[in-house]
Formats: C-alpha cells, structure tokens, sequence
C-alpha cells in the first residue's frame, strides 16, 4: 500500500539535497503533501560527516547531535509542515553511523556495522539513533517513524558512493531484536502505541527474505509496525510483485509503505513530458502496489 503523498520531498539531516524552501513551495499542488522523510548521516551533509562525529569515543553521551537536529527543524522540517499542515508524518530513516562504527572505517563503500550484535558498537549505535528521535521530540518535532537503514545492500557495494552500512535480513533482524527494538520501547518509542519502526527501506526485489527472516521471528516483529521499499529496479523483482505483497500482507498483518520512488531522463533530471518516465511511475505506484 502506498501511504500519503509527496514523500519523495526528502531532506536530509542538516540541510535539503534539494536546494531550499523554494523546492516546497514552487507548486501549489505540492501543498497537503502527508509525508516528509529525511535521513542522518544522509550524503550531501558535510557538517554531520566533518564536525559531529567523535572519534573512537563510545560512550553515546559525547554524541552531539541536538545542533544538527535544531538546525534541521528550523529549515526543512518546519518549511514542510509550513506546506503540508499539522498532518505531516515525518519519517526518518538513517544513512550512516560515524565511520569509526563501521568496518571499513568510512560513512560511504562497502562496509558494516563493527564488531557484530551483543557488542558496544552495536549498542552505541542503536542509541545514537535513539538520541535523534529524542532531540527531535525536545525541538518540537514528533516523528511518525523510522526506518532501520536507507538501503542497507548497498553496503555491500564496492565503493559505493553515497553514505550506507551493510545489513542482511538477519543482521537488520538481530540488531532490532538485541539492541534498537528494546531501546526504542525503554525509550518511550513503542510500535504498538505511538511509533513505526520498519524494516527494509530497499528495492522491492529483497522485501521476500527480509520480511521472512525478520517479520517471522516473533521477538523481532513485535519491535516492526511495517516494511518500506522503494521503486529502483522493480524490473528484477517478482513477475508478479502485487501478489507478493499481497502475501505478505496477509501474512504478517503489517503495513507496506512506499518510501523513494525517482526516475532520471538521461542529463535532464526531470525529463518533461517523457511517456516512458511517466509509464514507470504509473505502474510501480499504482499497478504494483
């Protein structure tokens, strides 16, 4: 299912990707938009990669991250419930830990999270997390939900470019069930009541093995509300991805919720009046869902 519009308006933590309030407010069919995401640790964020990251430092208290967040809610956050009103459901979903957290010691390339689940690092981590939902809440700002990791295979990419941490279904699923589901709940964030954290956040081509190995463990699924995938490369999933997610669906009894979803025309990165453009978005938001 395809919850809301206009989510694909997805500032990063600590600055729009998209350039600035001129990005919400060019339109007045972008006004009544319901959904808003954006990402910490996100690629574009120099201020997050150069001066918030402590080095070598596990102890979550010296994670400054309320400036980072503030700065954020003064600009793209209030600007898109500036447009979208009191309904807006902000949606968060992370892009990286600090690069002394992941093995290959870089916030971007391929490389996970260190030292394996039971450990400080992934404890630390999941925390660090925690403190941006916090400093949101102190600023003001409530988030809907959460999303565990922005793509998570491509952490296994060999020099992928833009800023992730590696996570198979069975990581992503030991990490919730050790270390953020807990804290999350400990926290005040608890799925049942008054958050949704959820699962995936990659092509929908893997949402079959993740919601198995997560979604079917019952001490992971009690901590997910739901799954979010995005469009890229639809063409490699199931033939027939509608009855997958029907499955799905039926199964678990949880949401599915569409997070990014964009096309580029070649050089022109809005392609005007393209029938293919058009074509692909039609069948993966509206056929395939």
């Amino acid at each position: 299912t395809v919850d809301g519009q206009g989510g694909g308006n997805r500032p990063p933590v600590g600055g729009p990707d998209g350039g600035s309030s001129s990005v919400y407010n060019s339109s007045e069919d972008e006004k009544g938009s319901t959904g808003g995401r954006n990402g910490s640790g996100e690629r574009g964020n120099g201020r997050y990669e150069k001066k918030l990251m402590p080095t070598n430092i596990v102890s979550v208290v010296a994670f400054n991250v309320v400036y980072n967040v503030v700065l954020l809610n003064d600009s793209t956050i209030e600007i898109g419930q500036g447009v979208s009103g009191p309904a807006c459901q902000i949606l968060r979903s992370a892009w990286a830990p600090p690069a002394w957290m992941k093995t290959n010691g870089m916030v971007n390339g391929n490389g996970t999270l260190r030292d394996g689940p039971g450990s400080t690092i992934w404890e630390s981590y999941s925390r660090y997390l925690i403190k941006f939902l916090d400093a949101y809440k102190d600023a003001g700002v409530d988030v809907w939900g959460m999303t565990v990791q922005n793509e998570p295979m491509t952490g296994f990419v060999f020099a992928h470019r833009w800023n992730t941490c590696g996570f198979t279904a069975a990581k992503e699923r030991d990490f919730i069930t050790q270390h953020l589901g807990p804290n999350l709940r400990a926290a005040g964030y608890n799925t049942s009541t008054n958050f949704s954290l959820m699962i995936l956040d990659d092509d929908r081509e893997y949402i079959q093995n993740w919601t198995d190995t997560i979604l079917g463990d019952p001490t992971a699924s009690q901590f997910v509300a739901g799954s979010a995938i995005h469009f890229y490369f639809d063409e490699a999933a199931h033939p027939d991805p509608v009855s997958v997610l029907d499955k799905i669906d039926a199964r678990f009894n949880k949401f599915i919720l569409l997070t990014k979803a964009s096309r580029k025309f070649g050089d022109d990165p809005v392609g005007l009046g393209s029938w293919n453009l058009a074509e692909s978005y039609l069948i993966a938001i509206i056929i395939r869902n």
